[in-house]
């Protein structure tokens, strides 16, 4: 997870460098659209804050959806409308809220998919781990451990899924 954070703040930073090369200051806002809020995407949003403490051109705006697919596609929606110039978004559900931030996209926004992807193929750059290889490896773990026996319980989130 550390790792993620740290190419995150790399990438922010190397944008703020870009920014700074400018002779006159332009301001920037970055919308940071978070799907949920705990200490995880709270560690995310300390660190970003952070990244701008050397830049005084750079403003954050914070939106957390709250698990609400719907309500993540509005505050996207609401980023675009009050004037952003990049888009951070970690998204709650892979479909849902894809036309939002195509929409930003398609405005010439540079768009930051964090930690999870959507259905678009509309973004600037992913961070982000490969959970599908990140099960299998588990999987291979868990059966060379049980060496091919013993009983194996999977518990998910919930099958219930907003839709917009």
């Amino acid at each position: 997870m550390k790792i993620r954070f740290s190419i995150l703040l790399l990438f922010i930073g190397a944008i703020f460098g870009l920014m700074a090369c400018e002779k006159e200051q332009k301001q920037y806002v970055i919308g940071v659209s978070q799907c949920s809020e705990d200490i995880w995407r709270d560690k995310l949003n300390d660190e970003l804050i952070m990244g701008t403490y050397q830049h005084d051109n750079v403003k954050l705006r914070f939106a957390s959806a709250n698990d609400d697919d719907r309500l993540q596609a509005r505050q996207i929606r609401r980023f675009l409308r009050e004037g952003i110039d990049l888009l951070i978004v970690s998204p709650n559900q892979l479909h849902t809220i894809s036309s939002a931030i195509d929409e930003a996209y398609d405005r010439g926004i540079p768009v930051i998919l964090f930690d999870r992807k959507t259905d678009s193929r509309k973004y600037t750059a992913f961070i982000g781990a490969d959970n599908f290889e990140a099960g299998w490896e588990m999987g291979n773990f868990i059966v060379n451990k049980l060496k091919g026996r013993g009983n194996i319980v999977e518990i998910s989130g919930s099958k219930v899924r907003r839709q917009l």
